[in-house]
């Protein structure tokens, strides 16, 4: 492996990704992005489509020490999403859910106006806008919907109570709103859902945690519906990675970055081999 060129690694991505669009493997528009560490100096960044028969990764990045997939203003993850618009298509991606840590106006703007892609993030809880939507919507109790709902966690179904509620026309993130005024649009706005669940079967264990999006939703439910998808990339998609691919294992041991960004890209592409092979798209 410390004989391959990172270029050529480049191009056999690029051949194997684009082989699944042409083909027709990649029927979903929905997709999201996250990170996981492989280690104490490895970091992956990866494009995941959430399709829910087969799951499919389409672009990633591996990062080595320190660096943040965040970087400056966002590049990591706008490079990843042209690049996938290169290569199925600039209609490739409608949706794209990320984690607190790409809470990042710049990045929000320039997907939703200069790539028409429409993006819903969780807010970190030391926002001042995070404080600004829970505070707004609990003194609307009128606003939240209630439902049960099923998800998985590190594997193991768990029953949920969830509570949603959503706020509109929301303009006073500052670094989104200069962002798309540099792109001028000169009135932009965004969707706020606020979320309260716990296990049905432990009420005291509750969770509560706030997104925004650049769409606007007719229910605070539809967005929630939309966001549970996300979790697709927690575990059928890092979580199988690492217990069954063996990839947090195998990883961080190579100290030559060429052979561990090797290993990453073989990896992944047989997963996704694996994962149209077991699947009805085939």
């Amino acid at each position: 492996m410390q004989r391959v060129q990172i270029e050529s690694l480049d191009a056999f991505w690029r051949h194997c990704v684009g082989v699944l669009y042409r083909r027709g493997l990649i029927r979903s528009r929905l997709y999201a992005v996250d990170g996981s560490g492989i280690g104490p100096e490895m970091r992956v960044v990866g494009l995941l489509c959430l399709q829910k028969d087969v799951p499919l990764w389409v672009n990633w990045r591996l990062h080595i020490g320190n660096a943040s997939e965040k970087g400056k203003e966002g590049e990591v993850v706008l490079a990843m999403v042209d690049e996938i618009r290169q290569i199925g298509g600039e209609e490739a991606i409608e949706w794209l859910l990320m984690d607190a840590l790409y809470a990042d106006g710049f990045i929000l703007a320039n997907l939703k106006y200069a790539r028409q892609i429409d993006v819903m993030v969780r807010l970190p809880e030391d926002r001042r806008m995070y404080e600004q939507l829970m505070g707004l919507l609990r003194v609307l109790p009128e606003s939240w919907q209630e439902h049960l709902d099923v998800r998985y966690l590190a594997g193991h179904k768990q029953t949920q109570q969830v509570r949603a509620a959503k706020v509109d026309d929301l303009n006073d993130w500052e670094g989104f709103v200069a962002a798309a005024q540099a792109l001028s649009v000169q009135a932009p706005t965004l969707s706020g859902f606020a979320i309260q669940a716990h296990p049905l079967d432990q009420p005291a264990e509750k969770e509560e945690r706030a997104l925004v999006a650049t769409a606007p939703f007719n229910t605070a439910w539809q967005g929630y519906t939309i966001w549970r998808n996300r979790w697709m990339i927690e575990n059928s998609g890092f979580r199988e990675l690492k217990k069954s691919w063996n990839l947090e294992e195998v990883l961080w041991t190579f100290r030559n970055t060429v052979i561990a960004a090797t290993r990453l890209a073989f990896t992944l592409v047989a997963y996704n081999v694996s994962q149209i092979a077991k699947s009805k798209v085939a």
